[in-house]
């Protein structure tokens, strides 16, 4: 991103720098990628009891669970 904005013409990288430490600072430490950097969150991907139990509520007409690692081959709008 910074190298981007440096090709555009930026001359202002540390006010950049402190925007983005500012908004890590702002959210919640969960969401935070510099707070356990390599540290895997097992809620990004259903598991497959999780994946068994969408499929039981699509045929019973109950609630499914959103699946993040769902992979979309166009765009999201056309998904739904």
């Amino acid at each position: 991103m910074c190298r981007q904005a440096r090709a555009l013409g930026c001359t202002n990288h540390g006010e950049c720098r402190r925007a983005a430490q500012a908004t890590f600072s702002a959210i919640s430490s969960f969401w935070d990628p510099t707070k356990n950097p390599g540290t895997p969150h097992r809620n990004l991907t259903l598991t497959e009891e999780e994946k068994e139990q969408n499929l039981k509520a699509i045929s019973n007409g109950g609630t499914v669970t959103f699946d993040p690692s769902l992979l979309s081959r166009d765009d999201l709008k056309s998904e739904f």
